[in-house]
């Protein structure tokens, strides 16, 4: 079933633009994530476990570290939005228009 099938009232349409890489099996995957803990839970125990990992690191750094704190750091504000949007309620689409947060990046 597509997540963008307007005949199934149980689904959302949810508008990408068109270059997106997201696929709608990433986001029925993402979803499926989302069941298991918030993007709350998920972003502290990233945070834990890299500050765990900084402090029983008594060797060197690896050498692409920066990089690997770069992408946890994006995830990390991803999450943080995440928790954000789940956590607000989702306006209702007026009859026959766009969603109100339609087009919102």
């Amino acid at each position: 079933m597509s997540l963008s099938d307007a005949t199934h009232p149980e689904h959302r349409v949810i508008a990408l633009p068109q270059s997106t890489k997201l696929t709608e099996e990433t986001i029925r995957q993402l979803d499926h994530l989302l069941e298991f803990a918030t993007p709350g839970e998920f972003r502290d125990t990233l945070i834990e476990i890299y500050h765990v990992y900084i402090i029983h690191e008594h060797e060197t750094l690896p050498l692409d570290f920066k990089k690997m704190a770069e992408h946890l750091y994006l995830l990390i504000g991803f999450l943080k939005i995440a928790e954000v949007e789940i956590a607000a309620p989702t306006p209702r689409p007026p009859e026959g228009g766009e969603s109100p947060r339609a087009g919102i990046s």
